[in-house]
C-alpha cells in the first residue's frame, strides 16, 4: 500500500523531465532545433530527485574527489590543494569557505553518487539512445562558473533550488560541433541575438 509520501518520491522518468511538453512535440519541435524553457509554477517538482539539503549529505558521505569535483569562479578554477586533505580526502571547511568567497561547487556525473539521478540517466539513455551524464552546479548568488561558451552535447539545466539566469545567443558560431571538439571562450560582443532566461525552482 503507497502513502501519499511514498507516491511523491517516486522517481521521474524522461516525460516527466519535460512536462507538460509530450514526447512526441519535444523530438518534433524542440530537441536539437530550438531552446526549450519549461516554466512550472512548482518549486518542489524535483525534490524527490535531489535538493540542497542532498547535496550536504552527498559531500559529507560520498566525499567526491579528483576528476568527480571542481571548484571554479569565472571560467578560474580553485587548486584542489586548496579543499582537498593531504590523503585526497574532501576538506568540507575549505569547500564551503570557498563557496563563500564566490566559488561554484561542480559535482561532475553526480549520478554515480545518488541513486535517484542515477535512475533518471538510466531512463534519458533509454529514451534518446544516447549517453547521458548528470553534473551539479552550487553557485553562489551574483557569481558565475563559466564564461559565454557553447557545449558539444544536448544539455537539460533542471534548477533544483533558487534561481539563475542564463543568456543563450544564437548558434551561427559553431552549428551542431562535433562531440569533444575544441569549445573556445567567446567574448560577449562577438555574440548575436541574445535571449535571457530565468530558471526558477
Amino acid at each position: 500500500m503507497f502513502t501519499d509520501i511514498e507516491t511523491k518520491k517516486k522517481l521521474k522518468g524522461f516525460a516527466d523531465l519535460i512536462h507538460p511538453v509530450t514526447i512526441d512535440n519535444f523530438v518534433d519541435e524542440y530537441w536539437e532545433k530550438q531552446v526549450l524553457h519549461i516554466k512550472r509554477d512548482d518549486p518542489e517538482f524535483f525534490s524527490s530527485l535531489f535538493s540542497i539539503d542532498d547535496l550536504d549529505k552527498l559531500l559529507e558521505y560520498s566525499r567526491p574527489r579528483g576528476s568527480s569535483l571542481r571548484v571554479v569562479k569565472s571560467q578560474q578554477p580553485l587548486n584542489p590543494t586548496i579543499y582537498e586533505n593531504q590523503d585526497g580526502s574532501l576538506n568540507l571547511n575549505q569547500l564551503y569557505a570557498a563557496y563563500a568567497d564566490g566559488y561554484t561547487i561542480v559535482v561532475n556525473e553526480i549520478q554515480r553518487f545518488w541513486d535517484p539521478i542515477k535512475a533518471m540517466i538510466q531512463n534519458t539513455r533509454a529514451f534518446t539512445s544516447h549517453n547521458a551524464v548528470a553534473n551539479l552546479y552550487l553557485t553562489p548568488e551574483n557569481e558565475k562558473a563559466l564564461s559565454p561558451h557553447y557545449d558539444s552535447h544536448d544539455v537539460f539545466a533542471l534548477q533544483i533550488s533558487g534561481q539563475k539566469h542564463w543568456i543563450v545567443y544564437d548558434d551561427t558560431h559553431f552549428k551542431t560541433p562535433l562531440l569533444h571538439s575544441f569549445q573556445p571562450i567567446f567574448q560577449r560582443e562577438q555574440l548575436t541575438g541574445a535571449r535571457e532566461i530565468t530558471l526558477k525552482a
